[in-house]
Protein backbone atom coordinates (compact mmCIF):
# COMPACT_ATOMS: atom_id res chain seq x y z
CA UNK A 1 0.00 0.00 0.00
CA UNK A 2 2.96 2.74 0.70
CA UNK A 3 4.37 1.28 -2.38
CA UNK A 4 1.32 2.49 -4.33
CA UNK A 5 1.30 5.64 -2.52
CA UNK A 6 5.05 6.17 -2.94
CA UNK A 7 4.26 5.64 -7.04
CA UNK A 8 1.39 7.44 -7.54
CA UNK A 9 2.84 10.50 -5.54
CA UNK A 10 6.08 10.01 -8.00
CA UNK A 11 3.70 9.83 -10.79
CA UNK A 12 1.75 13.23 -9.78
CA UNK A 13 5.19 15.21 -9.68
CA UNK A 14 6.91 13.77 -13.10
CA UNK A 15 3.50 15.08 -14.34
CA UNK A 16 3.81 17.95 -13.12
CA UNK A 17 7.22 18.89 -14.14
CA UNK A 18 7.23 20.48 -17.54
CA UNK A 19 4.25 22.61 -16.42
CA UNK A 20 6.89 23.69 -13.69
CA UNK A 21 9.13 24.60 -16.20
CA UNK A 22 7.51 25.97 -18.82
CA UNK A 23 6.58 28.09 -16.15
CA UNK A 24 9.96 28.90 -15.07
CA UNK A 25 12.20 30.58 -17.77
CA UNK A 26 15.92 28.67 -18.71
CA UNK A 27 18.20 30.80 -16.95
CA UNK A 28 20.20 30.11 -20.45
CA UNK A 29 18.00 32.03 -22.40
CA UNK A 30 17.46 34.86 -19.82
CA UNK A 31 20.79 35.34 -20.19
CA UNK A 32 21.00 35.67 -23.65
CA UNK A 33 18.08 37.85 -23.73
CA UNK A 34 19.36 39.87 -21.17
CA UNK A 35 22.34 39.95 -23.14
CA UNK A 36 20.56 41.32 -26.50
CA UNK A 37 18.42 43.77 -24.33
CA UNK A 38 21.71 45.41 -22.86
CA UNK A 39 23.44 45.57 -26.29
CA UNK A 40 20.09 47.46 -27.42
CA UNK A 41 20.61 50.22 -24.74
CA UNK A 42 24.58 50.27 -26.04
CA UNK A 43 23.02 50.94 -29.75
CA UNK A 44 20.31 53.24 -28.12
CA UNK A 45 23.05 55.64 -26.57
CA UNK A 46 25.44 55.44 -30.07
CA UNK A 47 22.17 56.50 -31.95
CA UNK A 48 21.41 59.39 -29.86
CA UNK A 49 25.42 60.52 -30.23
CA UNK A 50 24.68 60.67 -34.32
CA UNK A 51 21.23 62.01 -33.94
CA UNK A 52 19.88 59.36 -35.69
CA UNK A 53 15.87 59.35 -34.78
CA UNK A 54 14.89 56.30 -37.14
CA UNK A 55 17.70 54.04 -35.39
CA UNK A 56 16.29 54.69 -31.59
CA UNK A 57 12.34 54.59 -33.10
CA UNK A 58 13.09 51.18 -34.67
CA UNK A 59 14.16 49.76 -31.28
CA UNK A 60 10.40 50.39 -30.23
CA UNK A 61 7.34 48.25 -30.71
CA UNK A 62 5.03 49.85 -33.47
CA UNK A 63 2.57 50.69 -30.75
CA UNK A 64 4.80 51.42 -28.24
CA UNK A 65 4.00 54.60 -26.30
CA UNK A 66 6.91 56.83 -24.77
CA UNK A 67 6.27 59.64 -22.09
CA UNK A 68 9.12 62.11 -21.45
CA UNK A 69 9.73 65.59 -20.49
CA UNK A 70 9.13 66.51 -24.04
CA UNK A 71 5.35 64.90 -24.14
CA UNK A 72 3.38 61.60 -24.82
CA UNK A 73 4.17 59.68 -28.18
CA UNK A 74 2.43 56.69 -29.20
CA UNK A 75 3.56 53.86 -32.06
CA UNK A 76 7.07 54.12 -33.29
CA UNK A 77 6.27 57.12 -36.50
CA UNK A 78 5.37 59.75 -33.27
CA UNK A 79 8.37 58.61 -31.26
CA UNK A 80 10.59 59.36 -34.43
CA UNK A 81 9.41 62.25 -35.27
CA UNK A 82 9.79 64.14 -31.86
CA UNK A 83 13.23 62.06 -31.76
CA UNK A 84 13.82 64.26 -35.42
CA UNK A 85 12.20 67.05 -34.13
CA UNK A 86 14.77 67.35 -30.81
CA UNK A 87 17.44 65.90 -32.57
CA UNK A 88 17.00 69.32 -34.64
CA UNK A 89 16.56 71.38 -31.77
CA UNK A 90 16.75 71.03 -27.66
CA UNK A 91 19.11 67.73 -28.15
CA UNK A 92 21.16 68.31 -31.48
CA UNK A 93 25.02 67.61 -30.36
CA UNK A 94 24.13 65.70 -27.31
CA UNK A 95 24.71 62.58 -26.18
CA UNK A 96 22.88 60.08 -23.85
CA UNK A 97 24.30 57.83 -21.12
CA UNK A 98 22.29 55.06 -19.95
CA UNK A 99 22.88 53.37 -16.10
CA UNK A 100 20.76 50.69 -16.20
CA UNK A 101 19.75 48.12 -13.49
CA UNK A 102 19.59 44.54 -14.30
CA UNK A 103 16.61 43.25 -16.45
CA UNK A 104 13.60 41.93 -14.19
CA UNK A 105 12.18 39.23 -16.60
CA UNK A 106 8.06 39.38 -15.97
CA UNK A 107 7.62 36.43 -18.41
CA UNK A 108 10.01 35.03 -21.11
CA UNK A 109 8.70 37.36 -23.34
CA UNK A 110 8.57 40.65 -21.57
CA UNK A 111 10.60 42.47 -19.30
CA UNK A 112 11.34 45.79 -17.20
CA UNK A 113 14.37 47.81 -17.64
CA UNK A 114 14.93 50.88 -14.94
CA UNK A 115 18.07 53.07 -14.37
CA UNK A 116 18.79 56.74 -15.04
CA UNK A 117 20.17 58.61 -17.41
CA UNK A 118 22.34 61.87 -18.21
CA UNK A 119 22.20 63.70 -21.70
CA UNK A 120 25.05 66.59 -21.71
CA UNK A 121 26.27 68.77 -24.31
CA UNK A 122 29.28 68.76 -24.57
CA UNK A 123 30.34 69.24 -20.31
CA UNK A 124 26.89 70.60 -20.25
CA UNK A 125 24.06 68.41 -18.79
CA UNK A 126 21.01 69.55 -20.01
CA UNK A 127 18.96 66.50 -18.88
CA UNK A 128 19.07 63.90 -15.81
CA UNK A 129 16.89 61.48 -14.66
CA UNK A 130 15.20 58.01 -14.24
CA UNK A 131 13.73 55.70 -16.31
CA UNK A 132 11.16 52.47 -16.41
CA UNK A 133 10.93 50.53 -19.51
CA UNK A 134 8.59 47.63 -20.19
CA UNK A 135 10.59 45.33 -23.13
CA UNK A 136 8.92 42.58 -25.24
CA UNK A 137 10.33 40.18 -27.91
CA UNK A 138 8.41 40.26 -31.11
CA UNK A 139 9.49 37.70 -33.69
CA UNK A 140 12.60 37.18 -31.59
CA UNK A 141 13.83 40.54 -31.54
CA UNK A 142 13.14 42.79 -28.13
CA UNK A 143 11.56 46.13 -28.51
CA UNK A 144 10.68 48.71 -26.21
CA UNK A 145 6.76 48.19 -25.90
CA UNK A 146 6.47 51.15 -23.06
CA UNK A 147 8.99 54.06 -22.12
CA UNK A 148 8.80 56.67 -18.92
CA UNK A 149 11.67 58.43 -18.49
CA UNK A 150 11.49 61.57 -15.36
CA UNK A 151 12.98 64.22 -14.76
CA UNK A 152 12.95 64.98 -11.27
CA UNK A 153 12.28 68.97 -10.05
CA UNK A 154 15.39 69.78 -9.26
CA UNK A 155 15.74 70.94 -4.99
CA UNK A 156 17.53 73.52 -3.21
CA UNK A 157 20.54 72.21 -1.33
CA UNK A 158 19.13 70.50 2.30
CA UNK A 159 15.93 70.29 1.22
CA UNK A 160 13.85 67.28 0.54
Amino acid sequence: MRTRSLLAAVAVLLAAAPAAAQQRPDMNVISADRAAIEQAARDYEAAWAKGDATAIAVMYSKDALSIGGTGMDNGREDIRQNFAENFAGAWKGSTIKIRREPVEFVRPDVAIGYGAYTVKRGSETIADGKYLSVWVKENGKWHIRANQAIVPARQEAGTR
